[in-house]
């Protein structure tokens, strides 16, 4: 069966007579939302395509080949081509793809959020990461158009997650902290012309936008804050852990120091051991640093993670030191945590603007524009009442 006149019609309206693949896709796009479409409708085949504007079969197939992947159109081998199940209602009245009012007729774009660091014990309760990203898309979702899902957790098999993104099929997919399982997911939406994007502390996947902390700039700031108050002997803690972004801030700490003419012996690094369970320091861990404060001569100490932080207060009260009058504290990470410790002080601290990049990937997914390889984002200096100058 030929389809339906208003398809040659719409067709003949937005399409000219030579392009490319990715321009008669677009053209075609334009056609199954805006035309009354039914699932199962029929649609041009690849012959009539050919015939109509000209372009090579190549050309064409290539085109159909994408619509079909995406779920735009099905094409079924003796019958025919035919609408798929995503064009349906696509440019239909106001509803949960479109909104109404003033914007009405500008669908929404939806953003797919795969979290790679809810793991284990941690969850959306406890990840302050996660979380504060979700809010800072959801604040300005509304403006952009953007409808956000959770698509899953790391915890679920690879083969789950592609199954779901297969089913959801979202205009963007974000992932949070992306690891080895994240591969197989990211590589699925590349097949499904689905846009991807990265937001990691420090790693990054090959041929995928990031959006990534600005781990040296973090660095650069806590020792010249400290500086400015009179340190000079700044210290660097926290547990042994191979992460690539916790050397780069350890990296940094050091650079800054030079750069001020500081001391950067070894002396100034503590590394205690990782983590054989949760992330409270063991009576082990507050010895050794407590060993560490007493032989380094610290006066301030930069906390590579707010777990740093934390494993560092029992240890100098064991120490015998006051924070903030014997020693200076400072951390990365604005965790819940740290805005009540050391004797209920707000520890002075730096925050990845984690609602600034959220903010970031719904502007993009409402408009649409592409972003660059990567996007740095610096860190936000919070001051609390764990920094001070030093005792003459």
């Amino acid at each position: 069966m030929p389809p339906p006149d208003p398809l040659h019609e719409a067709l003949a309206a937005t399409y000219p007579p030579r392009g490319s693949a990715d321009q008669l896709r677009e053209r075609l796009l334009t056609v199954l939302r805006d035309a009354s479409t039914a699932a199962g409708s029929s649609f041009f085949t690849d012959a009539d395509l050919v015939e109509m504007t000209g372009l090579s079969r190549s050309t064409v197939r290539r085109a159909m080949d994408r619509l079909q992947a995406e779920g735009w159109v099905q094409r079924e081998i003796g019958r025919g081509t035919f609408v798929g199940p995503r064009a349906v209602g696509a440019a239909a009245t106001p509803g949960p793809e479109q909104p109404a009012g003033g914007d009405a007729g500008r669908a929404l774009r939806r953003v797919a959020v795969a979290s790679f660091r809810l793991a284990g014990t941690t969850t959306l309760e406890t990840d302050w990461y996660t979380a504060a990203l979700l809010q800072g898309l959801d604040r300005t979702c509304h403006e952009h158009h953007v409808a956000v899902e959770l698509l899953g957790l790391t915890e679920m098999r690879s083969d789950v997650l592609v199954e779901r993104i297969r089913r959801s099929r979202p205009h963007v997919l974000v992932c949070l902290a992306p690891g080895p399982t994240s591969v197989e997911l990211l590589l699925e939406a590349q097949r499904c012309g689905i846009r991807r994007v990265v937001v990691a502390s420090a790693r990054t996947v090959d041929g995928v936008p990031a959006l990534v902390e600005n781990n040296h700039q973090g660095a650069r700031v806590a020792v010249e804050h400290l500086a400015s108050l009179g340190h000079e002997r700044i210290g660097f803690l926290n547990r042994r852990l191979g992460a690539v972004w916790l050397h780069e801030r350890q990296h940094g700490h050091v650079e800054a120091q030079r750069a001020l003419g500081l001391p950067d012996d070894e002396g100034l690094t503590c590394w205690f051991a990782p983590p054989s369970g949760p992330w409270e320091p063991t009576p082990d861990d507050t010895a050794a640093i407590a060993r560490w404060l007493e032989r380094s001569g610290a006066t301030a100490v930069v906390c590579g993670t707010f777990y740093g932080a934390l494993a560092l207060e029992p240890a100098a009260e064991l120490a015998g030191l006051a924070v903030p009058a014997d020693l200076s504290v400072l951390a990365f990470d604005d965790h819940p945590l740290l805005r009540s410790a050391f004797g209920g002080r707000s520890v002075t601290r730096l925050g990845v603007p984690l609602g600034e990049m959220g903010g970031m990937i719904a502007r993009v997914a409402g408009s649409g524009q592409d972003l660059p390889p990567t996007t740095f984002f610096d860190f936000d200096f919070i001051r609390g009442g764990t920094t001070a100058a030093p005792l003459s």
